[in-house]
């Protein structure tokens, strides 16, 4: 298997469809404008200004176009920044999720570092500019990727991750750019978040584990003298289980180190004293917990706590018997920040409401201050819906359906990407156009989708050598059938990625169960897949399943070919232009099954970057069709 560095995936194209047997469609989508586009450009993690005046953060522009925005903190429009540079979201090559932090403010307020495209080949570089975009310079010119900047304490120096011959290391640099970058550490095991200390002597971070690509301790960094020590994971010391431990986060006034671990049944706040190693947990109730964030006097922490479909801003004292959700609830809260008067700011999203900024007291009923109001659109409010399995475990999903239709209607179980994606309750331009359409929509959240619990987010490993996804499904198509105003013999599942092979193993696997199927990009050739996939889906597929050279069973039961010939419904194959690498040759391979089977299908290619509402209305006016034929 091969490893990949570039931090944009390259682009599939999909090539002139070969000639087909009388059975099966193949042509251009039609110029179908969407039956309702909720996408709403959903804004970056944002930092506050030191002042408390300004928030920032990335987002799209209505013309699709990344650009830094800064958000008046006592309301009123947020306004794009002009910069030098194209700015570029700051993330882990691979997708982990805990690097990502947004701009970041210097301690005097006056500039702003930014991940941005490097100007000879686009790599990821760290860009430094005024608050008003001007003067813009890059901070060190070296041939590794930079990402991850974070401003000394004194602001004289940035701390960041940059990566050299597919590894990561720490490097320093002084931000008024009169000497070169200085590596900190070796490069060997993967060491990225740094935080500092707050006199600026040290540096937190997390190492990768040698021999387990899954977990990560806990280490500091002295500058003056390059001393490494390891604070997490020690024998005879608290949190010495092997985790994932991450996030770390430095006390602003006190020694203790705050950071994420996954060693218990949710992902918790654990604190460790960098002094002595003593460590306890924070925070351990139900939900997963990510984005510590210490109060300026280092006694109260904020952090988001995932349960189920929603994310809720939660505070917490250090010596505190329980959290706070300070939220308004039943919605998506990201990116919680504390302001410098005690407030905190946070990114809130509902499924009815598009993503807003809130502004409160660090309170339960606290009053709120929505920074970004908007007009409401006619969005569809989600009902959650559990159903239980056939071995007894208990899943559940949104139901999207239109408050004014009448009579029986079709439905249609939407898988998204699948597992380990999840469809978060805010606005989904797929669901709700979907149900625009007049179809009751079902997205479940399936074994192996995080925020659900260990039982849910590693279930599939017990039953790896079974069909259990396969009957999940089933269990959910029945679960649908059975909603009030559904027509249980029009039911249809569709999906994208893992979710478009699950898919087609459903209708495959379960005849009778749907009378339609529409897979986009899907996965058919997993040594392909693995082989090309970023590491963080190909470690979540071995920590699920094991590597395909010594599991073939258990990637066969997973395998769309496995049982292509028992697809006898209407099938639609979308093929899009930005696809991740090999899914255009995967979808190409079993096109050509298909046709040797004789199973007819529609073939169409998507073009890069079209909007998921867009895609989802071709959907529905294939399934609309399909509905009608079968009478």
């Amino acid at each position: 298997m091969s490893e990949r560095d570039d931090l944009v995936p390259p682009v599939a194209t999909v090539g002139a469809p070969a000639s087909q047997p009388a059975a099966v469609v193949e042509q251009a989508p039609p110029a179908t404008p969407p039956l309702t586009d909720p996408a709403v450009p959903a804004p970056g993690p944002a930092n506050p200004s030191p002042d408390g005046t300004l928030l920032a953060f990335l987002a799209r522009d209505p013309a699709g176009d990344l650009r830094l925005w800064l958000q008046p903190l006592d309301g009123g429009p947020a306004r794009p920044v002009t910069l030098g540079f194209q700015p570029l979201e700051d993330i882990h090559p691979f997708g982990d999720p805990s690097d990502e932090d947004g701009p970041q403010w210097s301690p005097d307020g006056a500039r702003l570092a930014l991940v941005g495209a490097h100007p000879v080949d686009g790599r990821s570089a760290i860009w430094l500019a005024g608050a008003d975009g001007l003067g813009a310079r890059l901070l060190v010119d070296h041939p590794a990727l930079d990402r991850s900047p974070r401003w000394s304490p004194d602001g004289a120096t940035m701390a960041f991750t940059s990566r050299w011959g597919g590894r990561d290391t720490l490097c320093v640099a002084p931000t008024d750019g009169s000497g070169p970058a200085t590596l900190l550490t070796d490069g060997v095991h993967d060491d990225r978040d740094p935080t500092w200390s707050p006199d600026g002597a040290q540096l937190a971070f997390r190492r990768r584990v040698p021999d387990h690509p899954t977990h990560h301790e806990i280490y500091a960094v002295t500058l003056a003298t390059g001393e490494v020590r390891q604070l997490t994971g020690k024998a005879g010391k608290a949190g010495s289980k092997p985790a994932n431990r991450r996030s770390p986060r430095w006390a602003p006034t006190r020694s203790l180190i705050a950071y994420v671990t996954d060693e218990r049944e949710w992902n918790g706040i654990a604190v460790v004293n960098p002094e002595n190693g003593a460590g306890w947990t924070l925070a351990d109730e139900a939900g997963d917990k990510a984005d510590p964030r210490w109060a300026a006097n280092s006694n109260k922490v904020l952090y988001v706590r995932t349960h189920g479909a929603y994310t809720a801003c939660c505070a917490r004292g250090t010596s505190a018997a329980r959290a706070d959700a300070i939220d308004p609830g039943e919605g998506v809260a990201r990116s919680p920040r504390w302001l410098p008067d005690g407030r905190v700011v946070y990114a809130f999203a509902t499924p009815g409401h598009s993503p807003r900024f809130v502004v409160q007291e660090p309170k339960t009923d606290a009053d709120r201050m929505d920074l970004t109001p908007t007009a409401e659109r006619p969005f569809v409010e989600p009902t959650p819906l559990a159903f239980p399995t056939g071995d007894g475990v208990e899943l559940s999903g949104l139901l999207y359906r239109r408050a004014e239709g009448s009579g029986s209607a079709p439905g249609v179980l939407f898988l998204g990407d699948g597992p380990p994606a999840r469809r978060d309750a805010i606005p989904q331009p797929a669901e709700q156009t979907l149900a625009g359409a007049g179809l009751v929509v079902y997205a479940p959240h399936l074994r192996g989708t995080p925020g659900f619990g260990r039982p849910v987010a590693d279930g599939l490993r017990a039953e790896a050598d079974t069909e259990v996804e396969v009957a999940d499904l089933a269990d959910a198509a029945v679960a649908l059938g059975e909603v009030g105003g559904v027509d249980g013999s029009r039911l249809a599942i569709a999906g994208r990625g893992y979710g478009g092979t699950l898919a087609l193993l459903a209708a495959g696997g379960r005849p009778g169960v749907f009378a339609a199927v529409v897979a986009i990009d899907p996965i058919v050739d997993w040594d392909l897949e693995l082989d090309l996939a970023r590491s963080t889906w190909r470690r979540w597929l071995v920590n699920q399943f094991g590597l395909p050279a010594g599991n073939r069973g258990r990637y066969a039961l997973r395998t769309p070919t496995m049982f292509a010939a028992l697809i006898d419904v209407p099938l639609l194959l979308l093929g899009s232009a930005d696809a991740p690498a090999g899914r255009a040759d995967q979808l190409d391979a079993f096109a050509a099954i298909l046709r040797d089977l004789g199973v007819a299908f529609q073939r169409e290619a998507l073009p890069a970057n079209q909007p998921e509402a867009v895609t989802a209305t071709r959907i529905a006016t294939f399934l609309r069709q399909a509905f009608q034929s079968a009478g």
